[in-house]
Order: C-alpha cells, then sequence, then structure tokens
C-alpha cells in the first residue's frame, strides 16, 4: 500500500470526542471512555485491538477518568502529582502530560474510575485509522496537528522521519507519523465547499418580525463567504450600504470583492435590507420584498476566495482564529455557508457525520466564548443508502439518512 501525502502542519489543541452528542453517563452506569477509535469502559477494556506497530503506551501522556463530574479538587490533586491537564476526553476523563513519575502518581489517584494509555491509533482519525487496518490505499493530503506550541519540533520531527511536503509515503511511514511524539493527531486534509439553499418563508422570518419585532437592531453578525459584492464600501449595493462594521481578506488579493456571488448571496440573506426589492427601513416594511432575515444587523465580512467548482481557499485549518477574528470586531453571530465531508469518497460512512479536527476548533471557541452562536451550513448532499452492519443508514426510504452533515458544522454546539 501507498500513502501519497501532501502534509499541512498546525499546532493546537485537539479535544478527543468521540462524536456529536455523545451523552454523558448517567449516575447509574460506570463511565464510559468515549475515543475517536472506540467507546469502551477503560476499567475492564482497553478497546478493540489495534495493529501491534500502533499500539505501544506513551510514557509521557495518559488519560485518566474521573467516577463523575469532574471538581476543581480532582483538578488540584491533577496538578499535584506535577502532570499539565491537556484536554478533556468524554466522559469525565483528561489526556494529561508529564514525566514518566508524574504520570504514574497521577494514575494512582484514589479519586479515579480508571486510566488508559496514550498509544499511536488515538492520534489517528477513524478514516485513516480503518483504511490501514484493512490495508487500503489512502491517496490524498493529510493534516498533520502537533501538540500547543511546538510547531518546530513538530517540523524537526518530520523531517527526521524522511517525509517531505510532495512526494509519496508508505504506510510503513503513515505508521511512523503516528508513532512520533510530536504528532498529536493526524486526518485526511479537507477541501471546503460553499454551501447554502436556504429561504426566508421556510423559517417563518415574516412572523419573527411581525410578532416579535426581530430585526437584527443593534446586532454584528460575520459572514464568512466568497465576499461582498463590488467589494468597495463605495460602490456596494444599496441593500449593504452603511452597515459594514470591519471587512477581512483571508486569501490572496488586496480586496473583498465577490467573484464568485457565493457570498453576497449569503451575506443578503443573513442582512440584506431589502431597499433595492422594495423595502421601506425607515418604517421597518420588509414583506414583500427581499430582505434577509436580519436586515438591520450590521455585518463583518471575511472573504476567501471560491473556485467555479466551489472549492474554498485561503481558509486556515484552524477555524478559532477565524472566529476571533470576528469575535474581537464585536460579533456575536457568526453563519459560514461552507463545509466538507469528513472522511474520505470511498468510505460512505465516513464522508458524513465525523468530527474532525475543523469541528472540534468550532467547539472549542464556543466553549471559551459562550457570548458567541455560530452557525453551519448542513451541507448540500447526503445519503439516502442501504442499511450497514453499523445501523448508520436507515435504508433507501426517499429521506436522507441521520447524521448526513459535512463538517465543521458537525460541532456539537453550532
Amino acid at each position: 500500500m501507498r500513502v501519497f501525502a501532501l502534509f499541512v502542519l498546525t499546532t493546537a489543541l485537539v479535544l478527543t470526542f468521540a462524536g456529536v452528542g455523545a451523552a454523558q453517563t448517567s449516575q447509574t452506569q460506570s463511565p464510559r471512555l468515549r475515543l475517536h477509535r472506540a467507546t469502551f469502559d477503560a476499567k475492564t477494556s482497553r478497546g478493540p485491538a489495534v495493529l501491534d506497530a500502533l499500539a505501544a503506551a506513551s510514557s509521557s501522556h495518559a488519560i485518566v477518568q474521573f467516577r463523575g463530574p469532574i471538581t476543581p479538587a480532582d483538578q488540584a490533586a491533577l496538578a499535584a502529582t506535577g502532570v499539565e491537564i491537556l484536554e478533556y476526553v468524554p466522559e469525565y476523563a483528561y489526556l494529561i502530560h508529564g514525566d514518566p513519575a508524574a504520570i504514574i502518581a497521577a494514575t494512582r489517584l484514589p479519586q479515579l474510575y480508571a486510566h488508559a494509555p496514550f498509544t499511536p491509533a488515538d492520534k489517528l482519525s477513524p478514516s485513516l485509522l480503518s483504511a490501514l487496518t484493512r490495508g487500503d490505499t489512502v491517496v490524498g493530503q493529510l493534516h498533520i496537528v502537533g501538540w500547543p506550541g511546538d510547531r518546530g519540533e513538530l517540523e524537526r520531527d518530520l523531517r527526521s522521519a524522511a517525509v517531505n511536503a510532495t512526494g509519496a509515503a508508505s504506510a510503513d511511514t503513515l505508521v511512523r507519523l503516528a508513532r512520533l511524539s510530536a504528532v498529536r493527531w493526524i486526518e485526511p486534509e479537507g477541501r471546503p465547499r460553499i454551501l447554502n439553499d436556504a429561504a426566508r418563508t421556510i423559517m417563518h422570518v415574516d412572523q419573527v418580525w411581525q410578532q416579535r419585532k426581530l430585526y437584527g437592531t443593534g446586532q454584528i453578525i460575520a459572514v464568512t463567504d466568497s465576499g461582498l459584492d463590488t467589494g468597495n464600501p463605495a460602490t456596494l449595493s444599496p441593500d449593504f450600504a452603511g452597515r459594514l462594521v470591519a471587512t477581512h481578506v483571508l486569501s490572496d488579493g488586496g480586496d473583498i470583492e465577490d467573484e464568485h456571488g457565493h457570498g453576497t448571496h449569503v451575506a443578503g440573506s443573513v442582512g440584506g435590507s431589502g431597499v433595492q426589492s422594495g423595502a421601506n427601513p425607515a418604517l421597518r416594511q420588509y414583506a414583500g420584498s427581499f430582505a434577509g432575515v436580519a436586515p438591520e444587523a450590521r455585518l463583518v465580512i471575511q472573504a476567501f476566495e471560491a473556485l467555479p467548482s466551489g472549492e474554498v481557499v485561503g481558509l486556515d485549518p484552524d477555524y478559532y482564529q477565524l472566529f476571533q477574528q470576528a469575535y474581537n470586531d464585536g460579533a456575536r453571530l457568526h453563519t459560514d455557508s461552507w463545509g466538507d465531508a469528513t472522511g474520505p469518497a470511498s468510505d460512505p460512512e465516513a464522508q458524513f457525520g465525523g468530527y474532525p479536527y475543523g469541528s472540534q476548533r468550532v467547539d472549542q471557541f464556543m466553549w471559551d466564548h459562550p457570548d458567541m452562536t455560530i452557525f453551519f451550513a448542513a451541507g448540500n448532499s447526503g445519503i439516502d443508502g442501504a442499511v450497514t452492519s453499523s445501523g448508520f443508514c436507515a435504508g433507501s426510504n426517499g429521506v436522507i439518512d441521520p447524521d448526513s452533515l459535512l463538517a465543521p458544522g458537525t460541532a456539537k454546539n453550532v
């Protein structure tokens, strides 16, 4: 098997959520450890067997699981052992880092329910792990995530592993990458595509205007898309005139001109005033026009390049900074009509409903900024397929199967 890899490097924090909507255990059940590769009772199991080459436990990382909701006292007890808490892991667990003595001390805390090793298998996305286990060929770019602040070490480790940015890598190299201490996570590198096919009537927006008198007044909404109209505030469509708070160019280029059209469509759906189609904003008369959902809101535009095919260029895989930029401009609503499959096209179950790096970064930002609400399109595609052994598909019944979501729309808090 050969793996063709063009590597995109990121150093950031990655929560190991097993998926969207994974519920915490009830007080009458033993907690489960929910990793990307499996869900299991860590007190009685280490989960499904993995390839021997991916099974070695890290001496500097481990997962410690408490019996119930983690308290400040639990966190203090962990810190007292000398370990660093890196990430939350469902249910009631942390991924920790430290020297071997500190790791051993942490795993012996009496308030723990269980502890588990952190292995190279825990660094691979489900689609890569499955492909590697089956011996399938994996073709395409890989997104390699390092530990926070360790980009230099990550790049050195990749060089030592004889990996270059443009060559082909064997399956053994993929295993070797997962075993590098500086590597935190590896997943297929996605290419988001623009999405959106919504209508004001479907959402009953007119009733909201009439009954609740909600027009978006006082709100700042960020729109990340292909730009806005002419890109020049002096010549913008009257539907947007005077309501831009800030603009940002995410791709190469000097302005936010929308050469594709999708961004203007989305911005109009969100906050177009409707003045060109008969609305009278001064009297709040929007009915019968093509005004957007929030015609009195102000806008922050973050413009990427959209190719004619719909592929998006210019988005950093770490979406956290994208949202932080808009947040700093005062936006507390962020709308994103784009997304990407969560796995390779060769694996229909993996294409939808997964929880890749980008989805985690959305959830992390929302956890850190509870006053921000982020919207993502579910997608323009889905599966109405045959029932599988996992029960993923509901069968060919004319209805899109549950969880046919693209990422980052799979983030659990969007």
